[in-house]
């Protein structure tokens, strides 16, 4: 990779302006990142097919 990089004339660098979603109840892998958001699925807001899907129950 740092060798296509100086091929092309550019230097590696980080990936500018992100954002971090953090699952409510969950450890931040970068907790020292600007830009985090906690962020909740309540499951009462979900289908129950989306449900099954998401817990791989197989079909309803």
């Amino acid at each position: 990779m740092l060798a296509a990089l100086r091929k092309r004339g550019l230097q590696p660098a980080g990936a500018a302006d992100t954002h971090l979603d953090v699952l409510d109840g969950r450890d931040s892998s970068n907790p020292r990142h600007p830009r985090q958001s906690r962020f909740k699925i309540a499951s009462d807001d979900l289908s129950p097919h989306v449900l099954a899907e998401i817990l791989e129950l197989g079909e309803l």
